[in-house]
């Protein structure tokens, strides 16, 4: 789930990129209740690469070409991203790009706002307005980056978040793709 949250100076963002199990619901329960919020939860532009082309290219700084739609919360392979095997309607291992244009409350000025991502399977690179925020190598974890500095004085925002489901450390992540099936150890998820 995506929203946004203000109170005593401190505005929240939360975006649960659920390119993971299920844990965008557990983002709104992990922060205080009662500050205002808005939601970045529903449809998102998406672009999918197997390799770190996303990166090089920048496509965090320019339009998105060749994009498909996709929910969020939610798991690319579920949503038609990749292509059939023998075991899953559907299957991508690299990069998800992630894109959506939010804009910020009025009476949001002069505080602080926060992105919370509820997670993010296996790792996020995170844009605001094609300037870097952050990033995070917690698994499904979730996670909080400040992007008060990074947001235009007035008009449409935009974030960029960048989901990599590959395995980059084999020594210490065990587990393979986008969520992991005890009955498919086998098989590579994505997303």
């Amino acid at each position: 789930m995506v929203r946004c949250m203000l109170g005593r100076g401190l505005a929240v963002m939360t975006v649960a990129l659920a390119a993971v199990l299920g844990l965008a619901t557990t983002a709104a329960g992990a922060y205080p209740t009662g500050r205002p919020t808005v939601s970045l939860d529903g449809a998102w532009s998406f672009r999918h690469a197997p390799d770190d082309r996303g990166e090089s290219e920048r496509w965090f700084e320019g339009a998105s070409a060749d994009s498909s739609r996709v929910r969020v919360p939610g798991c690319w392979d579920t949503q038609g991203i990749g292509a059939e095997t023998d075991r899953m309607r559907h299957h991508a291992i690299g990069v998800g790009w992630y894109r959506r244009a939010f804009t910020t409350p009025a009476g949001w000025a002069g505080r602080r706002v926060w992105l919370v991502v509820g997670g993010a399977h296996r790792a996020a690179s995170v844009w605001v307005n094609g300037r870097p925020a952050g990033e995070h190598r917690g698994y499904p974890t979730a996670f909080r980056l400040d992007i008060t500095g990074l947001l235009l004085p007035k008009g449409p925002q935009r974030v960029d978040i960048a989901v990599d489901s590959r395995r980059h450390h084999p020594d210490v992540d065990s587990l393979f793709g986008c969520f992991d099936i005890m009955d498919y150890m086998d098989v590579d998820w994505g997303g």
